[in-house]
């Protein structure tokens, strides 16, 4: 089972969980509850849950999902660190920041141990850490998280991948609210000049 395809709407996020739910049954019967094709689709159905702002059925769906891939795979694997982040980003939407951060911080950890800084979930992560960070007001922390994954993204991440742009997003949020308003305007122009660049332009 691939990964989630794109959702535009709520009609969509429902056809999604129909689809998704189908399956799950369909490889809970042929392959057993234990399968990493089970908890791909358990954590397919989890991004769903959160899109529906249904953040219990989320945590469930990537616990039970996460509870898979540890026993497959171990603690230090790819698909156990995007569990540790896939539930600090459904803390985060229910503003528990505090269950948040150390599963991303976990999920940075594996992230280092398998591939070092250079590379991209190591980006994301450490972004995700600083928007965390940011919105408890924390904004000296924000910013030190954000300049390392502007610092990282500058050396691997093409301009027109839109990690780029948003870490830089990240980062001009964080200056501006420490009043770096020059320093802000500037990250700032560059994301938005970047390919890349999801945001509204001005």
């Amino acid at each position: 089972m691939g990964s989630l395809y794109a959702i535009r709407d709520q009609t969509d996020i429902t056809k999604g969980k129909e689809f998704y739910e189908k399956a799950l049954a369909i490889q809970e019967k042929t392959l057993g509850p234990e399968s990493k094709d089970v908890a791909m689709t358990l954590q397919n159905l989890s991004v769903l849950a959160q899109r529906s702002k249904d953040y219990a059925r989320a945590e469930a769906l990537t616990i039970r999902s996460q509870g898979i891939y540890l026993k497959i795979d171990g603690p230090v694997h790819p698909d156990v660190a995007a569990s540790y982040l896939n539930m600090a980003i459904a803390y985060e939407n229910q503003k528990k920041y505090s269950a948040a951060e150390p599963l991303s911080q976990h999920a940075l950890s594996i992230y280092k141990q398998l591939y070092g800084l250079e590379h991209l979930d190591v980006i994301r992560t450490i972004d995700n850490l600083s928007y965390c960070a940011a919105l408890q007001g924390r904004y000296p922390q924000a910013v030190e998280f954000s300049a390392q994954a502007a610092s990282l993204a500058e050396k691997i991440v093409p301009q027109e991948n839109s990690l780029f742009p948003h870490v830089l997003h990240n980062y001009a949020y964080a200056l501006r609210k420490m009043k770096r308003i020059a320093e802000a305007d500037k990250i700032e122009a560059r994301a938005k000049s970047m390919p890349g660049n999801d945001q509204k332009k001005e």
